[in-house]
This record gives C-alpha cells, structure tokens and sequence, in this order.
C-alpha cells in the first residue's frame, strides 16, 4: 500500500508562534498535526521573495535552476510573465517527479502550480490565475481615504 503525505504551507506563518498557541488550546487543528505528523520551519532561498520561496518548496531546486528570482520572470525574449504563473518555473515540481514514477500528486491552492505544461492530475490555485489579472498601481488610478465618520476608539 503506497502511503499518503500531505504538504501544508502558509507564507509568512511563523512556526514558533503557531507552536505556542497550538500548545495553549488556541489552535487545536494545528495542536493535532503537530501530535500525529511533523511540523517544520524552512529556511528561505534567496532572493527572499514570496514566488522564489514556493518555486523553491515545489522543485526542491536552488533559484538559479527554477529561475524565479522576483515578482515577474522572463519565459520568452521581450515576454514577461507573473512569477506565480507556472511558466515562469523551469525545474520539475514535485507532484511531476510522482506522477512519472506512477504516483498520484496533486497541488491545491499552490502558487505557481497553474499554467502549460505537465500539471499535477488535480491541479487548483486561486492565487493570479492568468486569466485574473492581478490590479497594479499602474491600471488602476488611486482612490483618495475618505475621512471616518467617528474617531476610532482604543482598545
């Protein structure tokens, strides 16, 4: 029987933090995959920006072989594209590495994961799906902050 493993990630969540109020009661979700699996905190790789660091995570690869190296990648002469697009990742993730051992991997809500190219069998992201464009400063005008009807109050 194959075994089973789920990979969770949250950028930006601080794994001692989540330590402490898993341990308080606060988190009993996380307390659980704490007790029944095992809980990591990565190291990131540099450049140290959010689309380098889950190109890293999926390929296990260093910057220079997956390519993504900040906030857009060029894939073609003259063309552009967001790094969380799939296309911008040149190294083999890992749910591709499964799937061509005979494996079922999939990848649900993963940055990077959409897009051509061998996908997982089930492949779901809601982060800049291309045909999404993501709003800029530069499509859009800024809108002024209306003023607040009442002072806010202190904690």
């Amino acid at each position: 029987m194959t075994r089973k493993i789920a990979l969770f990630g949250m950028d930006g969540f601080i794994t001692p933090m989540m330590r402490f109020f898993a341990a308080e009661g606060s988190l009993p979700t996380f307390s659980r995959m704490i007790d029944e699996g095992t809980v990591n905190q990565t190291l990131p790789s540099f450049p140290v920006w959010t689309p380098t660091n889950w190109a890293t995570l999926s390929t296990g690869a260093h910057t220079g072989t997956h390519d993504v190296t900040t906030w857009s990648t060029e894939i073609a002469p003259g063309v552009s594209v967001d790094s969380f697009d799939g296309r911008a990742n040149k190294a083999e993730r890992i749910w591709n590495a499964l799937e061509k051992a005979g494996l079922k991997g999939a990848a649900l809500h993963y940055p990077g994961a959409h897009r051509p190219g061998p996908r997982p069998a089930l492949s779901s992201t809601a982060l800049a799906i291309p045909a999404t464009p993501r709003p800029t400063s530069r499509s859009r005008p800024a809108r002024p902050i209306p003023p607040r009807a009442k002072p806010l109050r202190p904690w």
